[in-house]
């Protein structure tokens, strides 16, 4: 267990036991910095009494569940508490969302140190929470955070199931090879952003194609996203 200057007493403290305090660790460690972490599996203590000490708390947990646990275990604190949350704006914690899709697999320095964190305007930025982090930091309102964090999850979260869907039908159903659909999804991923990132049926207009498409996937539960696309973003929509 990592302690701080004192040789006692850590200075960073994790509340949590999923993959974000995973990752939160896994990059203290990696830039040799002094934590602790509570976990309700792991810890016989409180989590007040097992973060005692730590002049940041960084409260790695739920949304739904964090103002609760926040008020439960760290009331009239002196330490500096730190939610990740990229929707919530509380006055009981700061916040400091990391831009990120963190999965179960740990990353080296050169990962985390990339990690572009958000924090709220009006409230203390990033430096000043994190003086000993590398990474780039931005501020935005509290009134945005919902918006930022639903193009977050559309992006990041709901691409995953279309992604994990395609190798697993592509794979079991049709017998394509894992190497070909990985070189597809690399090609994919490499035009995004680019001038003529929009490829496709949609973005040609071809509603032939759409239609045929749509006939394949009658019945499919992924049909009804298809069609919410076609309607969104179809030749009527003026693509994107």
């Amino acid at each position: 267990m990592s302690t701080g200057p004192s040789g006692r007493r850590p200075v960073y403290g994790i509340a949590g036991g999923g993959r974000l305090a995973y990752h939160w660790r896994r990059y203290l460690e990696l830039l040799q910095l002094p934590c602790r972490q509570w976990s309700r599996k792991a810890s016989d203590t409180s989590p007040r009494k097992h973060l005692s000490g730590c002049g940041t708390i960084i409260i790695a947990i739920n949304d739904d569940a964090l103002e609760p646990f926040i008020r439960a275990n760290f009331r009239n604190t002196k330490a500096v508490l730190i939610h990740c949350s990229g929707v919530l704006s509380t006055p009981l914690a700061h916040s400091a969302h990391p831009l990120a899709v963190l999965g179960s697999a740990g990353h080296g320095l050169g990962f985390y140190s990339k990690i572009l964190f958000v924090t709220e305007k009006g409230r203390p930025s990033f430096s000043k929470l994190f003086p000993e982090l590398p990474n780039p930091h931005v501020a935005i309102s509290a009134n945005e955070k919902p918006y930022y964090h639903a193009l977050c999850a559309m992006s990041g979260n709901f691409s995953s199931y279309l992604w994990r869907r395609f190798f697993e039908q592509g794979e079991r159903e049709l017998g394509l090879p894992r190497k070909a659909l990985l070189h597809y999804w690399r090609s994919a991923a490499a035009n995004i952003g680019g001038p003529c990132d929009l490829t496709g049926p949609l973005a040609r207009g071809d509603g032939a194609t759409v239609r045929r498409h749509l006939s394949a996937l009658k019945g499919d539960r992924f049909e009804g996203i298809y069609r919410a696309f076609a309607e969104t973003f179809g030749p009527s929509k003026g693509g994107m």
